[in-house]
């Protein structure tokens, strides 16, 4: 009866043991499995920050050109305005000191 209990437990042990290492490596194919998936949808969704990012740099670099071309237009209007403006006074000035009072 001594020697059948030993090798009962033997045998449960081995079992046990067996089982437990087909459990785990389950449990790491799973893992594996999960780890891949949350990878790859990381990776995707990088890219995806990446193609914005690229898209809203690209949007301040034209705005800021655009921006820079509006300032020099309204720079050189109001250059032209101002240029007129002085010739105007200046053929003003000039009637009034050629005009006898």
């Amino acid at each position: 009866l001594l020697e059948f209990q030993r090798y009962f437990f033997a045998w449960m042990k081995f079992h046990f043991a067996d089982k437990s290492g087909r459990v785990q490596s389950i449990q790491t194919a799973k893992l594996d499995t999960i780890t891949r998936t949350i990878i790859a949808r990381y990776e995707e969704e990088l890219l995806q920050v990446r193609s914005e990012l690229s898209f809203a740099q690209e949007q301040i670099t034209h705005g800021n050109t655009l921006r820079h071309q509006l300032e020099e237009r309204m720079r050189h209007t109001l250059l032209q305005g101002m240029t007129a403006m002085n010739i105007e006074t200046m053929a003003l000035f000039n009637d009034t000191a050629t005009t006898p009072e």
